[in-house]
């Protein structure tokens, strides 16, 4: 059975299915068959699979009738009814006041013998029949398909008085027990009178659970040490209230005051909880490991003792805490320890903004209690274990925050926010959450632009236009099937439009990556110059080899003369396995820029490299890293072979090269790219190409909090870049990457009128000017002997 589904069974049926076989047909749950004075409260109660059919089923007793033993003396066809939603069925006479019927009929109990209460499947026999004709306590007749469930409920031992059932109950005193109820120890004799004290018709048993504090249920471990027990947990504060369900935790005064147990416990009741913030509860329920989160489930009986006191103290997560370090975690086992635990955080970082998922377009946010989350160099912790080869520890302190989990309200948050919060960890779809029942944060300022260029410089850019695919469905593979609506197309247009110009501040070059066909990205040309006629764009684009329709171009400015756009290797093969070795191979751009002072010759070279995706993979991985580097050497020599024919040339090297500024363990791409990688430092390297080396400007130029352009799971990281051949360096004068895609909500995608999330990349501008800057650590731009 899924745990989905094991988590909306009320108590009672999880109890069943603790002590029984998982099986399709309901069971017996409760049964009251006595009261004093007159029997007006008789009932039976099923437990079962919410809105289940009970087609087929029959609930029958058989007792000491005229004929002897074995008499049936009760039947009831429950063929038209069904397990109500939650999950548990009574019938009951029409003189029932314990609750409400789910089905009226005569049931007239016998409470005078030994009886035997029986739910079977494919009933043909009758009222009054006689199935033991010769009172030996062996039925001679079984007219029933199969027996599902039986109790047989006993006023006198060796009375004579046969039954039908292995299980037993009774007597009560000199009774036959007038009420009995199902819980995991097996049958309990629940109180005769007064009735109702502990009849639950209609509702989960009032079981006795073994007492426990919440930090014996939580235990040390990943999952609980009494999963799927019934547990007691008496005299916890409420910390925590949600929609079906509430938090709870151990006062201060009984603290186990052990670092590796959580004192906090989620309670499911599926519905909104009968508790407030403050109250002091009882809590009868089944625990469960619930998708790796310890809870307490099953339709919880939960009592209130107090109101109004005060909340135990909250754990602190700051800079040190959750620990920064894999190797030397703050408890036994991160976040676990912590898990359902009151938490605050003062003056933590956003680290990125708001995921999108099928039913929460605003969803949870990637945070820190401390600074913001980057990515370094090496190999994800745990690592190679191949030293020199570093190890990048994957940043063990970012978790999620969902702001609205505990209905606060719901608020869109750009990457790159700080913020206070105070509220419990929760644990969702894989991932540690923060659910504040007090949030605030001071937003990031998105979008923001780059600088305006100078009177003397002119612009290089790279911008990812995150598959830019046309309303037209082309024959073929061409587009992959990627095709948008009309509607989609044109807002996705304007959108690119909108951070190009407003952004990016319309870079005189701007070379773009995953774009459909030059058709897509002549679109944007013309939306470009109907939204800003002063920004007038040609298109440049060659298709490539990529088996999903995306290739890499140029949009060029009428301020740059076009020499000649020249497609770069797209015959060259991976040695790995002869297939196709560039997906969407470099494109290099030859013009003048004529804006300005003057008329300036220079050269790009447009880049779409592999991703990272699979680099780790034991079945994968080593293609991906060997086409990984591979495509870099490739790179590298037709740089080297564009600086030895055009040794003046200015030439950029530009794109979404799928790598960070320095190694990531596996193959060091931008270090080859640039003539600059330390072999050592990497699982696999090539020999160095380039002579002069490339300038990576990520890192000479952009300061350390700006390093990013893509943010993966938590962690920002550059992806799209900049180097420089050394004689261009003479005239770069900055660079700088334009915000409002990386750390914007993934939903504002859908939003038109804004240029926020045109893209999931972050684009970039490099300036380049005849007058040599100086740079604030004192060397001029083409002054590289100090880099």
């Amino acid at each position: 059975m899924p745990r989905s589904l094991l988590r909306c069974l009320p108590l009672a049926l999880l109890l069943l299915l603790a002590t029984a076989p998982l099986a399709a047909q309901p069971q017996i749950n409760e049964i009251r068959i006595d009261q004093s004075s007159t029997d007006d409260d008789e009932y039976f109660e099923l437990s079962g699979t919410p809105s289940s059919s009970l087609a087929g089923f029959t609930y029958l007793v058989i007792g000491d009738g005229a004929a002897g033993s074995g008499v049936i003396e009760q039947v009831t066809d429950l063929t038209a009814q069904s397990i109500p939603a939650n999950g548990f069925f009574v019938a009951a006479e029409s003189t029932f006041s314990l609750g409400s019927a789910d089905l009226t009929t005569t049931l007239n109990f016998e409470n005078g013998d030994n009886v035997t209460h029986l739910l079977v499947s494919g009933f043909t026999g009758f009222d009054g029949q006689d199935l033991d004709t010769d009172d030996d306590g062996i039925l001679d007749l079984t007219p029933w398909s199969q027996i599902d469930v039986c109790l047989a409920l006993i006023e006198t031992v060796g009375s004579g008085e046969e039954t039908y059932c292995a299980t037993t109950l009774g007597p009560s005193g000199m009774f036959v027990p007038g009420h009995a109820f199902f819980c995991p120890a097996g049958w309990e004799i629940g109180i005769f009178t007064p009735v109702g004290t502990d009849d639950t018709p209609g509702a989960a048993n009032l079981c006795t659970g073994t007492p426990l504090e919440i930090f014996e249920i939580q235990g040390s471990d990943a999952s609980s040490p009494v999963d799927g027990q019934v547990v007691t947990a008496s005299d916890n504060i409420v910390t925590a209230v949600g929609l079906d369900g509430f938090f709870m935790q151990t006062p201060d005064g009984r603290d186990d005051l052990d670092p590796d147990t959580s004192n906090g416990i989620f309670v499911f009741t599926g519905a909104a909880p009968a508790v407030a913030v403050g109250d002091q509860v009882d809590v009868t329920a089944q625990v469960d490991e619930f998708f790796e989160t310890t809870e307490l489930s099953g339709s919880p009986i939960v009592s209130i003792d107090s109101s109004g006191n005060p909340l135990p103290a909250a754990i602190v997560f700051d800079a040190t805490r959750p620990s920064t370090d894999p190797t030397s975690p703050s408890c036994a086992i991160e976040y676990e320890c912590y898990e359902s635990m009151r938490i605050s955080i003062t003056g933590g970082t956003v680290c990125t903004g708001n995921q999108q998922f099928g039913t929460d377009p605003i969803a949870e946010v990637f945070i820190s209690a401390g600074e913001r989350c980057f990515r370094e160099t090496g190999v994800e912790f745990p690592g190679l274990g191949m030293p020199p080869i570093p190890t990048w520890d994957g940043n063990p302190e970012a978790f999620e925050l969902d702001p609205d989990k505990l209905g606060l309200p719901n608020q869109t948050i750009p990457g790159g926010s700080t913020f206070d919060a105070e509220g419990v960890l929760g644990f969702e779809f894989g991932d540690y959450e923060i659910w504040p029942t007090s949030f605030s944060f001071t937003a990031a300022a998105i979008p923001r632009a780059v600088p305006s260029r100078g009177a003397t410089e002119f612009t290089i850019g790279s911008l990812n236009l995150f598959r830019l695919f046309d309303d037209v469905d082309d024959p073929g593979s061409e587009d992959d099937g990627q095709v948008v609506s009309t509607a989609e197309y044109q807002r996705r247009l304007g959108k690119l439009s909108a951070y190009v110009r407003e952004v990016l501040d319309s870079p005189d070059v701007l070379g773009v990556q995953e774009v459909e066909h030059l058709g897509a990205l002549q679109d944007l040309a013309a939306e470009i110059a109907v939204d800003d006629p002063a920004v007038v764009y040609s298109a440049e684009l060659v298709e490539g080899n990529d088996v999903g329709g995306i290739d890499v171009g140029y949009l060029v400015r009428d301020t740059v003369s076009v020499t000649q756009v020249t497609q770069l290797g797209a015959a060259e093969l991976l040695t790995f396995d002869n297939s196709l070795l560039h997906d969407r191979p470099p494109l290099l751009l030859e013009a003048n820029f004529t804006g300005g002072t003057g008329s300036f010759s220079f050269a790009v070279l447009n880049n779409h490299m592999r991703s990272l995706g699979g680099i780790d993979d034991p079945t994968d991985g080593p293609r991906v890293r060997q086409k990984r580097l591979e495509q870099a050497q490739s790179i590298a020599q037709k740089s080297q072979d564009f600086q030895t024919a055009n040794p003046t040339v200015p030439l950029a090297v530009i794109g979404d090269l799928n790598a960070f500024e320095f190694t990531d363990g596996y193959v060091d791409v931008v270090g080859q790219l640039a003539g600059d990688v330390d072999p050592a430092m990497n699982l696999l390297s090539g020999p160095d190409l380039v002579d002069p080396d490339l300038v990576i400007w990520a890192i000479h130029a952009v300061p350390l909090r700006e390093r990013y352009s893509f943010i993966f799971g938590a962690n920002a990281q550059v992806l799209d870049h900049a180097l420089t051949s050394r004689v261009a360096g003479d005239f770069v004068s900055r660079v700088a990457y334009g915000r409002g895609n990386a750390d914007a909500a993934r939903d504002l995608i859908n939003q038109a009128g804004t240029a926020l999330r045109s893209s999931d990349h972050d684009g970039l501008v490099l300036y380049l000017s005849t007058t040599p800057e100086i740079f604030a650590d004192g060397f001029e731009s083409g002054d590289t002997s100090g880099w």
